[in-house]
């Protein structure tokens, strides 16, 4: 008997679902399925409003950082330890100037 995923090919014919759409909904619902097996005894969604992250083993778990933290980052163009570094630097420097004219 020839099947779409665990759905026999009939069945799938009656629900009027075309066999393209189908077998795409089965690829999604393996990748849901394993989120849920690699996110452990936390759930697949991190609470409140943390980050979702994952380990190199694809592990899924809450970061420490909320959306709204990561948010600030949007629209950095290059390293931001270099700028904070940057701004240190010039911060002194301008400090330095200042009090040796006084």
């Amino acid at each position: 008997m020839a099947t779409i995923g665990p759905i026999p090919l009939d069945e799938v014919e009656k629900l009027g679902w075309s066999r393209t759409f189908i077998g795409w909904f089965f690829r999604l619902l393996a990748v849901v399925e394993n989120l849920a097996e690699n996110a452990g005894a936390s759930g697949v969604f991190p609470s409140g409003n943390r980050v979702m992250i994952s380990d190199v083993t694809g592990k899924l778990s809450e970061s420490s950082i909320t959306t709204t933290e990561l948010n600030y980052l949007d629209g950095a163009t290059s390293n931001l330890q270099t700028q904070l570094t940057t701004l240190d630097n010039t911060t002194e420097e301008l400090k330095r100037r200042l009090f040796m004219q006084g």
